[in-house]
């Protein structure tokens, strides 16, 4: 036992061909699983029992059963980068086209394993993982799992590991031009209107997408005014909306203090300040965009306005 927490990958992981024959016979190895020292994970690979099991362990072990040149992809690379997925999602993994002589494992346990034509873009390890680059990751996501790439492009937007103007860059001139699924992550980006800033909480995110959806007029993201930045600002009728999460704006005393601050800071400028909580952006859409509606159509009257919102 004490060999194998030696020659251990991370996360506990044991390969059969760093121990068999160098270290011990065959039969050592066969015997380390029926004693229960070892558990299979993939043919040649194991864990070691007593460490605990894990996403990240899960993921490295997919990617060596898979073999040369195997790295973690789409979904998988997403929920690596930073991205909230599903437990029972498979693993992913992309392979480049096998080199003359080396066997690719075509169906590990568990694992969906996608082939390159082409040498694949330099990747990363992360938790100790290789994995594709975040630009990679978020295209391999649109073109595999489109279903769930609208949330994971969010997510990584919003924890700042990309940006939607290196991915934009990337479908015109880098290695995501003429990819399968660029199409698909060119419609997303297209119906994000929060210029080139990622939104600061999942929360204004979620704004962002109820505006649009119920064709409310656009308002301008993170508009400086005075030592302030509005969430959301509709410059013409003077209006401030903001969006408040329960942890940080409710629970908070001093962050609630700070709120009432910034209030009356608007409101002593002319400005109408409007709050919504997550419950109701994320549970109530429909009503939010209603009042809102309703809030810009009263507010362009009383500024002298005209027309219907």
């Amino acid at each position: 036992m004490r060999h194998l927490r030696t020659i251990a990958r991370p996360n506990g992981i044991v390969m059969r061909n760093d121990l068999v024959p160098e270290s011990i016979s065959a039969s050592a190895w066969v015997r380390a699983h029926s004693s229960g020292l070892l558990t299979r994970l993939h043919r040649g690979v194991s864990r070691i029992t007593d460490v605990p099991t894990s996403f990240e362990q899960a993921a490295l072990a997919g990617v060596l059963a898979v073999g040369h040149n195997a790295v973690a992809a789409g979904p998988t690379a997403a929920r690596l980068w930073g991205a909230e997925l599903a437990d029972s999602m498979p693993i992913h993994v992309v392979v480049s086209s096998p080199v003359r002589g080396r066997a690719i494992n075509p169906r590990p346990r568990g694992t969906i394993v996608h082939r390159s034509a082409g040498v694949l873009p330099p990747g990363r390890t992360h938790h100790h993982v290789p994995v594709t680059n975040p630009l990679i990751t978020v295209l391999d996501t649109a073109r595999w799992s489109p279903s769930i790439a609208a949330s994971v492009l969010e997510q990584l937007l919003v924890a700042d590991v990309v940006r939607i103007s290196a991915l934009r860059s990337h479908l015109v001139t880098g290695e995501g031009r003429g990819r399968p699924g660029a199409l698909e992550l060119q419609r997303l980006l297209d119906g994000w209107a929060l210029e080139e800033r990622p939104p600061d909480s999942v929360l204004e995110a979620r704004m962002a997408e109820l505006v649009r959806r119920y064709g409310l007029p656009t308002p301008e993201f993170q508009r400086r005014i005075g030592p302030y930045r509005a969430d959301f600002t509709w410059p013409a009728e003077m209006a401030v909306l903001e969006c408040d999460g329960w942890t940080w704006h409710g629970r908070r005393r001093q962050q609630f203090e700070r709120d009432r601050a910034r209030d009356a800071w608007f409101h002593a400028r002319g400005y109408v300040v409007w709050r919504y909580s997550w419950s109701q952006i994320t549970n109530r859409p429909s009503w939010v965009a209603e009042q809102l509606r309703a809030a810009l159509e009263v507010r362009r009257r009383q500024l002298g306005g005209s027309g219907t919102v």
